[in-house]
């Protein structure tokens, strides 16, 4: 009976009103004609003149009274909509009203909305990467210029494997295609299919291709302008990989040529200091990698300024037990160190002091 409700609630997002898909823009757009704003919280008309930058990459820019520039107007108000209307805000943006793809946004172009702009958009950047990682497990492909019926349909499949009580605390049905993205966030939002334990298996959360394009490209090496006018190695719609220890050795010796994102052990602390915690996550991965790099040269593996996969993996097996994490679980059960997430090894008090001295001078 729940999953023939399940189906029937699904069927309900046909009937969903959503912004339209994003258009090519004109070289000088013009203002849209007087409208209800397409999906709630978005203003319905810019209140200054965007400032043009290429077509192709499908964004604008507001003049604000405080001089900055941002990719929203005075008049933008955060989305209060449901978890389907911020999702299609996410990818497609409100072409309508010439707003960009909110998973271009950065803290600055929502620091004027309020002090809990910041934190929102985090709640947002968590919500929408949690869904996108469900399209990717379900074998669909996101599409930097996808359709509105496109994303609905990405949409159906991401909703489907996120784990969500069905019921209310009180006992009533709860549908959760109708529920504000805001409610969302007060759940710990689940995939299905992985279990509530500190482990995690595959590189499917650092799988998403990220559709800005780098402006610069440096003896091999990609940069992407943020809104603050800095280049960094990552772009703006990057968050920080929280995958296995096994996974983040990969990524931080091997180029991911599908996200055009160099290895990670290149990372500076301004590559990261548009994230809550980058820079600290920065050195505390630093300092479990290189106790793990340091081992496996020990026992011959050479350790190269770029990698293979096989070679990456070859040298975490080799160097990992330096780490000296618990074999058990408090519980009793055996530990699969190589799929524990960093973030939970990097709790563990047993580590060398040479882990912490690496951390504190990295960066």
């Amino acid at each position: 009976a729940e999953l023939q409700r399940l189906n029937n609630s699904l069927q309900q997002t046909d009937n969903i009103s959503v912004p339209p898909a994003p258009v090519p823009a004109a070289s000088v757009p013009t203002l849209p004609p007087p409208a209800a704003a397409a999906v709630p919280g978005v203003a319905s008309l810019p209140q200054s003149a965007p400032l043009v930058v290429p077509a192709q990459e499908q964004r604008w820019f507001y003049n604000h009274p405080d001089g900055s520039q941002r990719r929203v107007p005075p008049s933008w108000k955060f989305p209060s909509g449901t978890l389907l209307e911020l999702y299609t805000l996410w990818h497609l943006g409100d072409p309508q009203n010439q707003i960009s793809p909110m998973k271009y946004f950065s803290t600055s172009d929502v620091s004027f909305c309020g002090k809990r702009s910041r934190m929102s958009l985090s709640e947002a950047r968590g919500l929408a990467n949690a869904l996108d990682r469900e399209v990717i497990k379900a074998g669909r492909s996101i599409s930097p210029n996808m359709s509105q019926a496109e994303l609905v349909e990405l949409f159906r499949f991401a909703v489907n494997g996120i784990d969500m009580p069905l019921q209310t605390p009180t006992g009533r049905q709860r549908d959760i295609f109708r529920l504000k993205w805001s409610t969302f966030t007060k759940y710990k939002i689940n995939s299905k299919e992985e279990e509530n334990s500190e482990e995690v298996e595959g590189l499917e959360a650092t799988q998403l291709t990220y559709a800005q394009v780098p402006i610069v490209q440096d003896g091999g090496n990609w940069l992407y302008e943020h809104a603050d006018g800095e280049k960094r190695k990552v772009p703006s719609t990057w968050t920080f990989p929280m995958v296995s220890l096994r996974d983040i050795y990969v990524l931080w010796n091997c180029r991911n040529e599908n996200q055009k994102i160099v290895p990670m052990k290149s990372f500076t602390s301004k590559d990261v200091s548009f994230l809550q915690k980058g820079s600290k996550n920065l050195a505390e991965v630093r300092g479990m990698m290189n106790v793990i790099s340091k081992e496996a040269a020990s026992k011959g593996f050479e350790i190269k300024e770029v990698m293979t996969t096989t070679e990456a993996l070859n040298a975490f097996s080799a160097g990992v037990g330096a780490l000296n994490i618990p074999l058990l679980t408090p519980q009793g059960k055996a530990r699969d160190i190589a799929r524990t997430k960093w973030s939970s090894a990097s709790r563990f008090k047993q580590l060398p002091s040479e882990t912490e001295k690496a951390a504190e001078t990295a960066c």
